[in-house]
């Protein structure tokens, strides 16, 4: 599993967003299924328009969590209501509510790590946004 990175997208005529992919071709080919909502282009040409940079990630992004139990990892959203990720097993970028997202403590810091979460049943705690 690679690491999940932010790389930020600008398109000719447009400002940068900025993208979760753990490789940079997953981010073009992230932004150019977002920018075919309005335009339709092929993706040869897209690329022709698109400039990415890796920057570094925003505080939070990369974090690993659980999410309903399963292992994930923190990636850039589009909105700060809900908490945005990728599972180990998946390139897809989610969104869940806080309430279904636990934390995962790094060992030696007194709290549950991921294997402790999971096997202790952690996945469905409450908690607040700030501690994600």
């Amino acid at each position: 599993m690679l690491p999940v990175k932010t790389y930020s997208i600008k398109v000719d005529g447009y400002g940068p967003h900025l993208y979760s992919a753990r490789t940079p071709a997953k981010a073009k080919a992230q932004a150019w299924r977002a920018y075919r909502i309005c335009h339709y282009i092929s993706f040869g040409d897209f690329l022709r328009k698109l400039h990415i940079y890796r920057v570094a990630n925003p505080e939070g992004v990369g974090d690993r969590i659980l999410v309903n139990d399963r292992p994930a990892t923190r990636c850039v959203g589009r909105s700060d209501h809900y908490v945005w990720f990728m599972y180990d097993d998946s390139d897809v970028v989610l969104c869940s509510h806080p309430a279904d997202v636990t934390p995962i403590r790094p060992a030696g810091d007194g709290g549950a790590t991921g294997r402790e979460a999971g096997r202790l049943g952690l996945g469905n705690v409450r908690c607040s946004a700030d501690l994600l």
